[in-house]
């Protein structure tokens, strides 16, 4: 008995909104989402190519349909009506796909008498979605308007299925060169045969998109196969879509889930082709369901392909996440993350694949090790401007290290050594900032895992200047550290937040230890916190970044008094380690998030905008690099800041310093000392 998939397409009688009509195409004016994914500007780059393949694998589709046919993918080794297996796949006359349910070369929809059944319409509505013809004056445009659409009939009209029909439909596709599959059904079961089904087509450069179901279901709790489908070895392989409305909320029948939910897009009363003999007309409104918000990913995906022929389901995958537009402000607070990184964004995505592609393709900047004195003690810093820095740089030392704080206040000068916590040998987080109005710049320490909740502030010639505990005495799970002008008076405040074993929150202090006020972060995340801060939104008042080590790398943007501006994923959700970040400003006056991921998950630098869209990054990969931590600097008032890296090269701890465009900058920072570990970075 086969096993049942259950095909989630929802019919609901919802009046469709109304925007301006594009020339050419008499409905598209029906087709909201549209305008809402931006697909109007990502048409000006990019509208699709008859060269990339979108393989519909559902319950048959309208091959006969007037604007399907256009683009309904042709299979040129095969000849119609020979009755000949002319390309020897052991399928006879599959010019225009396959049907695998019933084992014939006809993919269309059974007809069972009932004009409205959804099984009926649900593969040629997802069509019209992905790659309705556009510019032809008739009918609807697809998100991708120029792509070839191939019908794979993998259900019947009532959702019943086996994984065999699935698994034989997959293989099929990837045989044929689909570029993109897309799944709108779930099913209760998981199977390793299609997990390897889709692994292989992975492999093979085609990117599966899949729906997540329609239950109102918490899929982390209650998952449903294959959005919810995972391999051993963490690799996101499948990109599982959750359902919008037209307010960027979640729809009401939506399932969620931040295991498998990895990126939203509208699915909400959608307009779209029907099948044209089943008696409802060629084109009808009220189509809504997760069913219909994968397949405006798949066209997405399929415009990424035709702009970018040899962009990989990896490279896709990132460019559609970190372009999106952020929504977590209008879903219920339990429901952060769970939407997935946010709500495709067309035109933006492909702004940001450019960056990545170019990355991908450039060779990465050489970095020459500096030449170093053979003494064990090394000149600390060698810089092209010299004399005094306008702000002072400092580092502190990983653990095993010396629990050590090394200070640098110019060029030509020898560092400045403390040990703010004499017996500790854990790490030391530092942060550099004028705590008080008195103009001068002064040190904030605080103790990795294993160290009591103990901030110190120190001078710049070491003299300890006050302390207090920023949690309870007995914690023990280490304290991240930053310094950052929350309320724009001129005076920096001392922010700190917990390692594992606290609620996820950030303290904002004042030098003396007095509490001026608390975040409560909306993520039941256990990790370690990082944090850093600077003016993201140019309103003068630093902005609180906050990320996890070891969680999803997502970043969250905050203010004073607990306002989440935005949160957005700064790398794939999968790639999990300690993830850094700082505001950048560049030499033109943008503003911008920069992030990187520590030890050897990811080796780029990324910058994105307040809102989390994608800027693009740059390849700072060094020989056997452990990546260690990232900070935004400004060594001198008059030039634009630089970022500095700490890495492991060579088995030797050391310190970059980066321009925006990832070259080398004209200044060198020496460690003083000798240390095993890439250190810790003032923020």
């Amino acid at each position: 008995m086969p096993h049942r998939i259950v095909i989630i397409l929802t019919l609901l009688l919802i009046p469709s909104t109304a925007f301006a009509v594009v020339p050419n195409d008499e409905l598209v004016g029906n087709q909201w989402y549209l305008q809402k994914i931006r697909a109007f500007d990502a048409w000006e780059t990019q509208h699709g190519s008859s060269d990339v393949i979108v393989a519909v694998l559902d319950a048959g589709l309208d091959t006969r349909h007037e604007d399907l046919i256009p683009n309904l993918y042709t299979n040129l080794r095969e000849v119609a009506g020979d009755h000949i297996d002319n390309d020897g796949n052991g399928l006879v006359d599959d010019v225009h796909g396959w049907d695998f349910f019933d084992d014939d070369n006809d993919p269309r929809p059974e007809l069972n008498g009932n004009p409205e059944e959804i099984g009926v319409h649900h593969g040629t509505v997802i069509a019209g979605i992905i790659g309705a013809q556009g510019t032809n004056s008739i009918g609807v445009s697809g998100v991708a308007w120029d792509v070839s659409i191939l019908p794979v009939r993998v259900l019947n009209t009532d959702g019943d299925g086996t994984f065999q029909t699935i698994v034989d439909g997959i293989d099929y596709a990837v045989a044929q060169g689909a570029d993109v599959i897309n799944l709108s059904f779930v099913g209760e079961l998981d199977s390793q045969e299609l997990r390897d089904a889709i692994e292989r087509a992975y492999e093979r450069g085609t990117l599966v998109v899949a729906a997540v179901g329609n239950d109102t279901r918490d899929l982390d709790v209650d998952p449903l196969y294959p959005a919810c489908s995972a391999w051993a070895d963490k690799r996101n392989l499948i990109l599982g879509v959750t359902a919008t409305n037209a307010d960027d909320a979640r729809a009401e029948f939506s399932n969620y889930g931040k295991r498998c939910a990895d990126i939203a897009a509208p699915g909400v009363s959608m307009y779209s082709t029907q099948t044209s003999t089943a008696g409802l007309g060629l084109y009808g409104n009220g189509w809504s369901g997760t069913s219909l918000a994968a397949p405006i990913v798949s066209g997405v995906a399929a415009l990424l392909r035709s702009a970018y022929p040899t962009i990989s389901p990896a490279t896709i995958i990132t460019a559609l996440q970190t372009s999106v537009d952020p929504i977590v402000g209008l879903n219920p607070k339990g429901q952060v993350g769970t939407l997935g990184a946010g709500r495709v964004n067309a035109q933006r995505a492909m702004t940001v694949a450019a960056g990545l592609v170019e990355t991908q393709t450039n060779e990465a900047p050489v970095t020459e090790e500096p030449d170093r004195a053979v003494e064990e003690h090394v000149t600390p810093a060698t810089l092209v401007h010299a004399g005094a820095f306008d702000r002072p740089f400092a580092i502190g030392a990983r653990a095993g290290d010396g629990a050590r704080v090394e200070l640098t206040e110019s060029s030509v000068s020898d560092s400045l050594a403390f040990t703010p916590y004499p017996g500790f040998s854990g790490d030391v987080r530092v942060a550099v900032g004028q705590f008080d109005d008195d103009g001068a710049y002064e040190v904030a320490t605080a103790p990795g895992p294993g160290g009591g909740p103990h901030v110190k502030v120190f001078s710049l010639t070491g003299k300890l200047e006050s302390e207090f505990f920023a949690y309870d005495a007995a914690f023990r799970g280490g304290v991240a550290i930053a310094a950052a002008d929350v309320d724009g008076d001129g005076v920096d405040e001392i922010l700190t937040a917990p390692g594992v074993g606290e609620s996820p929150v950030v303290k904002f202090h004042r030098k003396s230890g007095g509490l001026m006020d608390t975040i409560v972060l909306e993520t039941d995340s256990r990790h370690a916190l990082n944090i850093s801060a600077g003016d993201i939104d140019g309103d003068g008042a630093d902005d609180v970044l906050v990320s996890t080590s070891g969680g999803e790398p997502r970043v969250y943007v905050y203010r004073l008094y607990g306002t989440q501006q935005t949160s957005f994923l700064a790398y794939r959700p999968h790639e999990r380690g300690e993830l850094n970040s700082d505001v950048w400003v560049n030499a033109e006056g943008k503003r911008m998030v920069v992030t990187r991921m520590a030890s050897s998950v990811n080796p780029n630098i990324r910058f994105f905008t307040l809102i989390g869209a994608f800027v693009n990054q740059v390849d700072t990969s060094v020989e056997s690099g452990d990546h260690g931590d990232i900070a935004a600097w400004q060594p001198y008032a008059e030039q634009s800041p630089v970022l500095v890296t700490s890495e492991l090269t060579l088995g030797k701890p050391d310190l970059f310093v980066y321009n925006e465009d990832g070259s080398l900058a004209d200044i060198q920072l020496f460690a003083e000392f000798e240390y095993r570990s890439p250190m810790t970075l003032a923020k």
